[in-house]
Parts: structure tokens; C-alpha cells; sequence
């Protein structure tokens, strides 16, 4: 997936897929009135979150071409998603 949303943003514009992206995380957070719609939530979260990762990255290399210039502001990119991904991960629920 994350593949794809690189390919989609390179064609249909990094900005406006990290736009789409941004605004169904907003959708799918207001809208669980059930728990099968969290579910579906969740689900379409992890779409989401795959399309933000590539765009975020390629929004901060266009902003920055320079290398030396950009490889400070990609650390915290880095930081903060590892440590996103180790949170969430030990936050889930188990089933015993």
C-alpha cells in the first residue's frame, strides 16, 4: 500500500493525497457511531496512514533538496514515526 500512495501522490500531487489522507482520518474519527463501524474505521485508518507515510517524505525532500539541509529535518520524521509504531503497537489490545 504504502508503494501505491507513493506512486498516487508522485502522479496526483503530494499535497492534495496528503490533503485526502488528512481528511479521512478526520471522517473516519467523527463518524463510529458503532463498534463494526470503528472496525471499518480502523481499517481505513491503516489506508490512510499508508498514504500519508511516502507523501510526508517526499513533501520535506521537495521543501529541502538539499541533502545536508534535509537530513536534519528528516531525524525527527523518523524519531517520531518509529516511536508511533512502537506506542500504538504496545497500546493494542489483547485477547487471552
Amino acid at each position: 500500500m504504502i508503494l501505491t500512495a507513493g506512486v498516487f501522490g508522485d502522479v496526483h500531487g503530494d499535497k492534495k493525497v496528503y490533503q485526502a489522507g488528512m481528511a479521512l482520518c478526520a471522517a473516519v474519527s467523527l463518524s463510529a457511531r458503532s463498534i463494526g463501524m470503528l472496525w471499518a474505521g480502523q481499517a481505513l485508518s491503516g489506508v490512510e496512514a499508508a498514504a500519508l507515510l511516502p507523501v510526508t517524505l517526499a513533501l520535506i525532500s521537495r521543501a529541502v533538496p538539499d541533502p545536508t539541509r534535509s537530513r536534519p529535518r528528516m531525524s525527527p520524521w523518523t524519531a517520531s514515526s518509529s516511536s508511533t509504531a512502537e506506542v500504538s503497537s504496545s497500546r493494542a489490545p489483547t485477547r487471552n
